[in-house]
C-alpha cells in the first residue's frame, strides 16, 4: 500500500487482508494500493486510491477491488477515391454510460490505435465528434462496445471517415508493383500456386500507372478480397516469408 507518496511495508496475506499502522491521525490522508505489486499487468485496483481520516485507537477499513482490465485497438482509414487510406493523428474516444470521456487515444502514423487498462463495462467507442467538426470531415457511426470481467481484448474495431457504404467493407493488399501486366499476371500465378490456403478465394486487380514525368509506367498488384484486416495481414507476412520483403508491408493494408 501507499499513504501519500511514500510506500508502506505492511503487505496482504493469502486472505487478502493487511493491518496497516503508524499512518497519520485526525487529517486527511491518501491510502491506496501500490499498483506495481500486483502480479497481474492487466490488475487494477478500483479504486486506485482513497482519503481516509483516522482517530487513534479506532482502526479504519478499506476494501479495494481488484478488476482484471481489457484493451481496443483497431485502424484508422479515411476515404479517399474508391479505396481509403490509413489516417494518422486521429483522436479515439471511449465514452462511460454517464456520457464521461474515461480514455482517449490517437492513432499512429500507420492509422493504428491502442487503448489499455480499460476496467469492466459498457462504453461507446468513437472518433472525437469536435475534431471531425473542426476539420469539417463527416460524422462516424459510434459503436457500443463491452468489456466483461475477464479482461475483454476486442480487436480491429477500424473506422473508416468518409465511408458512406452500408455493407461490409472490402480488403485489399497491394502485393507489389510491376513494369508489365505480363510480369504482374506471372507474379500472381505463383503466388496462388505456393500459397493457396493464404489467397483461398482472393483474386488479383491490375491498375496500371500512367507514366508520369521521368517516372516510367507501372501496374501495381492488389489482392481482394479478404475477410478481415487480419487475414489481409497474414497472408502478406505468409508472401514475404515465401517471396522476400519485396513484397507487400502488411501495414500497409486499404479497405473500402
Amino acid at each position: 500500500f501507499t499513504s501519500e507518496r511514500t510506500k508502506l511495508p505492511q503487505k496482504t496475506n493469502d486472505k487478502g487482508l493487511a493491518f496497516v499502522t503508524a499512518m497519520d491521525t485526525y487529517e486527511p490522508v491518501s491510502f491506496g494500493i501500490d499498483q506495481a505489486t500486483l502480479t497481474d499487468p492487466f490488475w487494477v485496483a478500483t479504486p486506485e486510491a482513497v482519503q481516509v481520516t483516522l482517530r487513534p485507537g479506532v482502526p479504519g477499513h478499506v476494501d479495494f477491488p481488484v478488476v482484471t482490465t481489457g484493451e481496443i485497438d483497431g485502424v484508422i482509414y479515411r476515404q479517399k477515391d474508391t479505396w481509403s487510406e490509413t489516417a494518422s493523428d486521429v483522436v479515439v474516444q471511449l465514452v462511460d454510460q454517464k456520457g464521461d470521456v474515461v480514455d482517449e487515444t490517437r492513432s499512429q502514423y500507420d492509422g493504428f490505435y491502442l487503448m489499455e487498462f480499460i476496467r469492466p463495462g459498457t462504453y461507446t467507442l468513437r472518433i472525437n465528434p469536435d475534431q471531425l467538426d473542426r476539420l469539417k470531415l463527416p460524422a462516424v457511426p459510434e459503436r457500443v462496445v463491452e468489456i466483461g470481467n475477464d479482461g475483454t481484448i476486442l480487436n480491429g474495431n477500424d473506422f473508416v471517415i468518409g465511408d458512406a457504404s452500408k455493407g461490409k467493407p472490402k480488403v485489399r493488399v497491394l502485393l507489389a508493383s510491376f513494369s508489365t501486366i505480363e510480369e504482374a499476371q506471372a507474379a500472381w500465378d505463383e503466388i496462388k500456386k505456393a500459397l493457396s490456403d493464404a489467397f483461398k478465394g482472393v483474386d488479383a486487380e491490375f491498375t496500371e500507372i500512367a507514366a508520369q514525368g521521368a517516372k516510367s509506367a507501372y501496374v501495381d498488384l492488389y489482392a481482394l478480397p479478404f475477410k478481415d484486416r487480419e487475414a489481409a495481414g497474414h497472408a502478406c507476412i505468409d508472401l514475404r516469408a515465401k517471396f522476400g520483403e519485396t513484397y507487400c508491408n502488411p501495414l500497409e493494408i486499404s479497405i473500402k
